[in-house]
């Protein structure tokens, strides 16, 4: 099957812009780059789109799990330490974790087959907020929240949160949300531990415009609903038409 038509069947985009995502360096098979719209993928070839494995032909899957602490975000664990997962194992298409999320970090993770949600969700282009609520050990001031929005550098690199709202203080903590435009790794850990706040307990509640479901426990999982997965479209100014 030609490359174009193939991405075009996994619903990356029409037969055109699977064209251009082609020539532009963006796909491809067996880790290597192809830019010919009409090269012949095999059935045992591996596509991927923007680094995210593509699958042709496939019902496309949209969900979002409540990520339990001390889990790995990650198809597979060489060291055979529990993952993600196993929590979504009775989905039969294959599917994957959009992102990343902290092991010893919980709450929203979202899961697709579908390439473009990933790429609307992860490329910077798109610069998607991330939203947690963060449990910091101590009494956070006024101040310090100015730190974590004005920014800090730490061993080379600088941190940054888009906003921070502090929502109560507590007998030993401070319960605050904090939004993220970029999520470097253990950004949010690094600012609060930078201002002398060790962060606690770690969730995400909202990924760009779909929010954790109240209602999900740790472990459990729910399709996305029509209008989310919309919203998610929309985001990315890509048009589809959501048949769940």
């Amino acid at each position: 099957m030609r490359l174009n038509k193939y991405l075009a069947q996994a619903g990356i985009g029409s037969r055109r812009a699977c064209d251009r995502f082609i020539q532009e360096g963006r796909v491809t098979v067996n880790d290597e780059i192809r830019i010919q719209p009409a090269y012949q993928v095999e059935p045992a070839d591996v596509v991927a789109f923007d680094g995210s494995p593509v699958q042709s032909g496939t019902r496309l899957i949209y969900l979002q799990l409540y990520k339990p602490r001390g889990t790995l975000t990650t198809v597979r664990d060489p060291q055979g330490r529990e993952t993600v997962m196993k929590y979504v194992a009775d989905i039969k298409e294959r599917i994957f974790p959009i992102g990343r999320l902290d092991c010893d970090s919980e709450g929203l993770l979202l899961f697709t087959n579908d390439g473009r949600i990933t790429n609307i969700l992860t490329h910077p282009r798109y610069e998607v907020l991330k939203t947690y609520r963060v449990y910091a050990s101590g009494s956070l001031n006024c101040q310090e929240m100015r730190v974590l929005t004005d920014g800090l550098l730490k061993n080379g690199r600088w941190y940054q949160a888009h906003s921070v709202k502090l929502i109560e203080h507590q007998k030993g903590f401070t319960i605050a949300e904090v939004v993220l435009n970029e999520g470097k790794k253990h950004e949010v850990r690094i600012l609060f531990e930078g201002i002398g706040h060790p962060v606690l307990r770690l969730i995400r509640t909202k990924m760009g415009p779909i929010t954790l479901d109240e209602n999900l426990l740790p472990g459990e999982w729910r399709y996305l609903l029509k209008d989310e997965i919309e919203l998610l479209f929309e985001r990315g100014g890509v048009g589809n038409d959501v048949g769940r």
